[in-house]
């Protein structure tokens, strides 16, 4: 049997910020943590939003597919300082 599931390493330089996962269309969140991250999905699209420290300015959301099989997806977000 092949697993419906894969996971989503969800990477950011500096680590230390927040992730939320949900549906592409949004909806209910369906995992969230601080990075770096790992979440177990059901093969699928999902929209990833990351919340930076203070001091960085927040990304714009990813949409990322995830493979079953136990395949990793890796996403790993390089954020930008605030100069404001």
């Amino acid at each position: 049997l092949v697993s419906t599931k894969g996971l989503l390493r969800v990477e950011t330089s500096p680590p230390g910020a927040a992730v939320v996962i949900e549906p592409p269309e949004g909806g209910p969140t369906i995992a969230q943590g601080t990075t770096d991250f790992l979440a177990h999905l059901e093969q699928g699209s999902y929209r990833v939003f990351v919340s930076p420290p203070g001091g960085y300015l927040p990304p714009p959301s990813q949409v990322v597919t995830i493979e079953p099989g136990g395949r990793l997806t890796p996403l790993k977000v390089q954020l930008q300082p605030d100069q404001a």
